[in-house]
């Protein structure tokens, strides 16, 4: 009985897991682009603030 149980409770952990889990492409694509630009922006301000 306890072993039924643990394998359903692993059963949705897994199925919900599924449905949700990761990046899609479009997401990692938009971090890759949206990353450089950021720093871009910011390197500047922080050489600025060091002189």
């Amino acid at each position: 009985m306890e072993n039924k149980t643990r394998q359903t409770r692993q059963d949705k952990a897994v199925k919900a897991f599924g449905k949700m889990g990761g990046f899609t492409l479009i997401e990692l694509i938009t971090a890759l682009a949206v990353s450089p630009i950021l720093i871009g922006l910011l390197l500047p301000a922080i050489q600025h603030i060091r002189e």
